[in-house]
């Protein structure tokens, strides 16, 4: 996009990004001067393809080669146009799907008074950008040093937490398998998995959400990133996320 708006041969700049491994300001300084401001579509954990896959819609790859030495057929050329087009429908598709996600980021560069062009930005830099959090310049390998707060009550579940209290256990290798309400839970250093094998249920099913869950668990027991220097930021990422979210609800109902 940005050598045709910098009146360069498109064909040629994506030759020297793909096989010459070059950056943009090495092939043509002009590159430079054409701003774009891009928004990463994805949830973070799935690709594009992955996300189209999942709305039913066809991830088939073009069967025409992107590095052609040849100037293509007309039937290249036609499959080619086809496999574009179907792009584009798709990359709208999925970001009419994912608008929200566009949205929250807009809210955050316009709450905090940021430059445009941090839309250019993922949300792990952004956030990074807002609370001020910069990576030290060396390694705690402290990881395994850490409390369990004194306010969790387990009840006959207490062995999970002794079991993490363990010195012996804290191994990233470690697990400790077990049952919960019937249910075979694998507990990690990750998080913990559990799931009904071959579980199908008909009639009344509750869905339970807590808005913001893991943020108001990190703020009341303060337990953001020692690396971040602005935590006050973080509290009120989450009250204009809340706050955001009542908003789009109440023009849904109305």
């Amino acid at each position: 996009m940005k050598a045709l708006l910098a009146n360069l041969n498109p064909c040629m700049v994506s030759d020297k990004i793909i096989k010459e491994k070059l950056s943009g300001w090495q092939i043509d300084r002009s590159l430079n001067s054409q701003e774009l401001f891009f928004f990463e579509l994805g949830d973070g954990f799935k690709s594009l393809k992955e996300l189209e896959l999942f709305m039913g819609e066809s991830i088939v790859e073009s069967s025409v080669s992107f590095d052609l030495e040849t100037y293509p057929s007309k039937e290249e050329i036609e499959e080619l146009t086809s496999y574009c087009l179907h792009d584009v429908r798709m990359t709208l598709k999925v970001f009419n799907e994912l608008k929200h996600e566009y949205e929250a980021q807009e809210a955050l560069i316009n709450y905090f008074s940021l430059e445009e062009n941090f839309f250019n930005k993922s949300k792990a830099q952004l956030s990074s950008s807002i609370l001020g959090a910069k990576r030290p310049n060396f390694e705690r390998n402290d990881e395994f040093d850490f409390n369990i707060i004194n306010t969790l009550e387990l009840s006959k579940y207490d062995y999970v937490k002794r079991w993490y209290e363990d010195f012996n256990n804290r191994d990233y290798k470690k697990g400790l398998k077990t049952n919960v309400y019937n249910v075979e839970t694998d507990f990690g250093w990750g998080g913990l998995h559990s799931a009904r094998k071959q579980y199908i249920k008909e009639g009344f099913i509750v869905n339970s959400d807590v808005s913001s869950f893991y943020p108001s668990i990190i703020i009341n027991y303060n337990l953001l990133s020692r690396n971040v220097s602005k935590p006050e930021k973080y509290k009120q990422i989450r009250d204009t996320r809340i706050e955001l979210k009542k908003i789009k609800t109440l023009k849904n109902i109305h």
